[in-house]
């Protein structure tokens, strides 16, 4: 923490302090009540104060993490995220699942080198809107991860093509070679 702040000039401490503090306030017999968005509010501060200072990829941990307390929270958004799921009777999966699918797909897009935070975003504020914006969302999420899927195996193709032919070119001039000592 000390060399975050050095480094950055950000004053992470007391955020930190008072998140730990807000997280402690939550009461045992209900977890996602006032207590919990105040600890929420006090994560979101922590997470604004030093997020615009690490690259695309390197934010992602933070991303999701914020996202899955966000969703965790209850109040009017999630609740109406919640009724908008179910009204898609043939989605295969609950809203946890959702959430989960989504914090599988935020380091999906790490590994392929895309940052899909804004797709993410697109998705749960689709959901909150219309269960029918929800599902074009999620299909445009679907087909960037697979677009990023193709792109990494033609790019893995390509140099797989290249050693290939850097061997190929390697036996034939030893071959060369020695066929000129003979």
């Amino acid at each position: 923490l000390e060399v975050v702040e050095e480094k950055y000039s950000i004053p992470l401490r007391k955020k930190v302090h008072d998140f730990e503090h807000a997280i402690m306030q939550v009461p045992d017999h209900n977890p996602r009540g006032e207590e919990y968005n105040k600890a929420l509010q006090k994560a979101e501060n922590l997470y604004h104060a030093f997020i615009g200072h690490l690259r695309e990829l390197a934010r992602i941990t933070f991303d999701v993490e914020l996202m899955n307390l966000r969703m965790m929270a209850k109040n009017e958004v999630t609740n109406q995220m919640r009724l908008n799921l179910a009204k898609l009777k043939h989605i295969p999966y609950s809203f946890g699942g959702l959430i989960k699918k989504l914090s599988e797909d935020y380091y999906l897009g790490r590994e392929l080198d895309l940052y899909v935070n804004d797709d993410v975003q697109g998705v749960l504020n689709a959901l909150y809107k219309s269960p029918f914006d929800y599902v074009d969302a999620i299909k445009k999420l679907d087909e960037k991860l697979k677009g990023g899927h193709a792109k990494a195996k033609n790019i893995a193709d390509a140099l797989k093509k290249s050693i290939e032919s850097a061997k190929g070119k390697s036996k034939k001039e030893k071959k060369e070679k020695k066929d000129k000592k003979d």
